[in-house]
């Protein structure tokens, strides 16, 4: 897997910058340049398309084809409002990119840098940084320990030298990650804070009180330390401005910390919501074995399967042969679950054509290839009792089954341009191997084969 950064600064919106932490004022409504501006982020409880030119002045239907006076961009139609973002401007002061920070942690150690970043600064009476000095206080464990307290800025400044040193020192293994470093030096150090859509960070008002999610009280601190940055005279040390950068640094990392452990896990965003949802034409199904004279992607399936898969093929054929409502198709079809149907069967068969109906096989967890195989559904078991699934025992080390009662994912593919590219995935694609071209060993005879072949030959 390859790693690619994206560009802050480049995607960095002027006309999208948060700048109030009041997230309501005094009309309770949300403010115009907060954390939940539907300038900047869109409607907050609206419909995912929107329609708005790029400042968001204008926004709605009423408004598309018409250009914004203001940032002179024409309304048009946008489709995702979760992907909308908002801006936290630094100004002239800069921060480690927290999507780096891992990178460093591990190049650099933890607590190293932690150490450098965090510390309190060593300082005189008058004010001033005493750096340590280094022929002092030198430490095996510690190779700069002068950098001990420099804070955010210093180290940003010194970023390069720093890097050099722990490459000096450095094992091997941590080779990748110092190219990494280099190769996006111009991505570590940002002036621009991404602010996601609220869509991710929830907001519920009931009268006078505003409940949010406890990201946002984060973001809340950061803005504040933004405007007291900015708000610092022009003759400020570089104690005081690296006391506020420092500490909008900690704070984002926590942010950071948060929305991994907000999207990692069983109860993590992504699997929780999304790979765990509910989808249509899908089943799951008992693995028996295939009967010979059959193809390596050949699949047999039950009947009751292929109703609930074909459900809405089949009451668009009873509706228009029969010329009834679909009403009475649902009860033709109901029937045909507890009794079988022949013709509805005969058009089961037919709608799946003499070449099957493509569709994925998947067992969980799907951690190497194979877990995925694109089959064929080539036959339709008319046993009704028959709720097996058969397969061939040659796919079944890619999907590290058994006949003991395994169960197997079944999703339909019903869009031509994905049944194309998934047939990359059908094991006739995995005959030889991937690695160096000879027979995949993967697809060789199975136990019971190899048992039956040698007693066969004795």
């Amino acid at each position: 897997m390859q790693l690619v950064p994206i560009d802050l600064e480049e995607r960095f919106n002027p006309l999208r910058v948060i700048k109030n932490a009041e997230i309501m004022d005094k009309n309770r409504s949300f403010t115009d340049d907060g954390l939940y501006s539907e300038r900047i982020f869109g409607t907050i409880n609206g419909d995912d398309i929107e329609y708005n030119c790029k400042c968001g002045e204008l926004r709605g239907k009423i408004f598309e084809g018409i250009t914004c006076e203001k940032c002179k961009t024409t309304v048009e139609r946008k489709q995702s409002v979760i992907s909308r973002m908002g801006w936290i401007d630094l100004g002239s002061s800069k921060i480690i990119n927290p999507l780096f920070l891992p990178f460093m942690f591990s190049y650099i150690g933890t607590s190293k840098l932690k150490k450098y970043l965090y510390d309190n600064m060593a300082i005189d009476v008058d004010g001033n940084i005493q750096v340590a000095n280094p022929d002092e206080s030198a430490s095996a464990k510690e190779p700069l320990p002068e950098c001990i307290g420099m804070g955010v800025t210093q180290f940003i400044e010194n970023f390069d030298s720093i890097l050099e040193v722990f490459h000096s020192k450095n094992k091997e293994d941590k080779k990748d990650i110092y190219e990494f470093l280099r190769l996006h030096r111009d991505k570590l150090f940002v002036s621009k804070i991404p602010v996601y859509s609220p869509r991710l960070r929830p907001v519920v008002v009931i009268k006078d009180k505003v409940i949010t999610d406890p990201l946002n009280e984060k973001y809340v601190q950061i803005i504040k330390l933004v405007s007291g940055l900015q708000n610092l005279q022009e003759d400020r040390t570089i104690l005081a401005e690296s006391a506020f950068v420092n500490k909008i640094q900690s704070l984002l990392e926590e942010v950071n910390r948060f929305v991994i452990m907000a999207l990692n896990g069983k109860k993590g965003l992504i699997r929780n919501t999304v790979l765990g949802s509910r989808m249509n034409w899908t089943s799951r199904c008992v693995i028996t074995p295939l009967p010979i004279g059959t193809e390596l992607d050949e699949v047999h399936m039950p009947y009751i399967v292929c109703l609930e898969l074909f459900k809405l093929e089949i009451l668009n054929y009873l509706r228009k042969k029969k010329d009834i409502s679909y009403f009475e198709a649902m009860t033709e079809f109901n029937d045909a679950v507890t009794v079988f149907n022949q013709e509805i069967y005969d058009f089961m068969m037919c709608h799946i054509g003499p070449n099957g109906k493509q569709f994925l096989l998947n067992r969980n967890p799907t951690i190497a290839i194979g877990s995925i195989l694109c089959m064929r559904i080539t036959k339709i078991k008319e046993d009704i009792t028959d709720v097996t699934m058969s397969i061939r025992n040659n796919v079944l080390k890619f999907l590290s089954g058994d006949y003991d009662g395994d169960v197997l994912n079944v999703f339909l593919t019903l869009i031509t341009k994905y049944e194309h590219s998934f047939r990359k995935f059908s094991p006739k694609e995995f005959v030889f191997s991937m690695n160096d071209g000879k027979f995949n060993r993967d697809l060789s005879l199975t136990k019971d084969y190899s048992l039956g072949l040698q007693i066969l030959l004795l």
